[in-house]
């Protein structure tokens, strides 16, 4: 099984966050494959997958998350991105 944690339900357009993911073996350990995984998105104009799990927030809207490793593919989950805000003046 594949199962991941993200760090946000919604995140502003412009900003970044990491996803991490998990792996359960056959002999009942979880380990970190975040680094192996290949991930991807719903909608890539919404959020851009980039490497060990980092993703984009690029337009507002609503995709899902996922990550994909040895045929097995893990559950889905949804972020939406916000209109961006003011960080400075």
């Amino acid at each position: 099984n594949i199962y991941f944690d993200l760090p946000h339900k919604a995140i502003a357009k412009g900003l970044s966050f990491q996803a991490k993911a998990y792996g359960e073996y056959t002999d009942k350990q979880t380990r970190d494959i975040s680094h192996l995984v290949e991930w991807d998105s719903t909608d890539c104009s919404v959020v851009m997958p980039g490497i060990n799990g980092i993703f984009t927030a690029q337009d507002e809207g609503d995709a899902d998350i996922y990550a994909e490793l040895d045929g097995l593919t893990s559950t889905h989950g949804s972020i939406t991105v916000t209109p961006a805000v003011l960080v400075s003046m």
